[in-house]
């Protein structure tokens, strides 16, 4: 009777993972941005700066000085 239960639980593991396996995405997709939509809503702060920091806003061809605090 032990024995029947350990293949019982065993077998339901097993047809379990098929299953969750099955049925789960297998790959995560990258947000495809295409740079005709509108921009991510998401937005960073920088709250500390040490040493030469520089980004390029949206939309902009220049880089320019980065300061602490701004979005």
């Amino acid at each position: 009777m032990k024995n029947e239960l350990k293949k019982f639980v065993w077998s339901s593991a097993l047809l379990a993972l098929g299953f969750a396996t099955a049925l789960l995405p297998t790959r995560a997709f990258a947000q495809d941005w295409d740079q005709q939509d509108d921009p991510p809503t998401r937005v960073a702060r920088l709250g500390y700066i040490e040493g030469s920091v520089s980004f390029q806003p949206a939309g902009e061809a220049e880089w320019v000085q980065a300061f602490p605090n701004r979005p």
